[in-house]
């Protein structure tokens, strides 16, 4: 089910691009991952893995606030220091959440603030270099 939700998430770029299927898929998919995870952290590969079904539950609100907050718990989950995790991606994705989603805010800030302590230089440049290029929206 998670590998299936991974490759529907991959082909759409948002919920409303789902068809009402792919998107009971897609959530089945999501509380699946979720429910694995059993409140404990994956490896780094692993968690590099479902990385983008869990960007794609806290980036569409129209997945329903449980398994936002869920994802996003998931996510808190995956701050441990010294570990190599997808830093840059994952602040990056949490500041964009945080701009167009007040309800989530408070929480991503606080995954943002745990992720960037542990950030290294190379890690920052990234996610500066991500923000620095991207197109501005007219």
């Amino acid at each position: 089910q998670v590998s299936e939700g991974l490759f529907l998430v991959s082909e759409a770029s948002s919920y409303a691009d789902l068809g009402p299927i792919d998107a009971a898929n897609v959530k089945g998919a999501i509380r699946a991952m979720i429910a694995d995870l059993g409140g404990y952290p994956l490896p780094v590969e692993s968690f590099a893995c479902v990385f983008p079904l869990l960007k794609f539950a806290i980036e569409n609100p129209a997945v329903g606030s449980e398994l936002q907050d869920a994802a996003l718990k998931a996510i808190s989950q995956h701050t441990t220091a010294g570990e190599k995790w997808p830093r840059a991606s994952i602040v990056g994705v949490l500041v964009g959440v945080m701009v167009h989603n007040a309800r989530v805010r408070k929480a991503a800030a606080d995954v943002v603030i745990k992720h960037a302590a542990c950030m290294e230089p190379r890690d920052v440049a990234e996610l500066l270099d991500g923000c620095l290029t991207a197109e501005a929206a007219v």
